[in-house]
């Protein structure tokens, strides 16, 4: 609850600083970790606000492909596949997927893209599509390896 409390109080600082402006990246980074707070404690309606109006200013702020809205989708997705709302889940890791693989300097050699990958291959599991689970799997193992040794 502490911890709680002080990206509140954070979050009220800040945005007193930016004269009331709430269109601003530090205040979306102060959202953001509200909501793997909330995420944490399995608070999940509060962490979904949370990361979706950090989505809101990160959008707004540094563009539709920067990794930080990358690094919000997937988050939002893992709060979709937690109400099992797999569809719209799937749609915000494949767009988090995209833009990690574009803006990573790594490309798809990097372990975010791993991360999408297995919980895209969990939906696919969940959806019964063996074969896109495997291959997700697969990828994702493949990117790890390489990575972690």
């Amino acid at each position: 609850i502490e911890e709680l409390e002080n990206y509140e109080e954070a979050l009220q600082l800040k945005t007193e600083a930016f004269g009331g402006d709430q269109n601003n990246a530090s205040i979306a980074d102060t959202l953001y970790a509200m909501g793997c707070h909330h995420q944490r404690f399995n608070h999940i309606s509060f962490a979904q606000k949370c990361y979706e109006q950090a989505l809101r200013i990160y959008k707004l702020t540094l563009g539709y492909e920067h990794f930080s809205v990358a690094r919000v989708l997937h988050n939002i997705g893992i709060m979709y596949a937690y109400k099992d709302e797999r569809d719209i889940a799937m749609k915000c890791f494949k767009k988090s997927l995209s833009i990690r693989i574009s803006a990573s300097e790594l490309g798809d050699a990097d372990l975010s893209v791993a991360d999408s990958l297995c919980w895209m291959g969990k939906i696919h599991r969940e959806n019964e599509e063996l074969f896109d689970a495997r291959e997700c799997f697969m990828v994702a193992h493949k990117t790890k390896s390489a990575i972690l040794g």
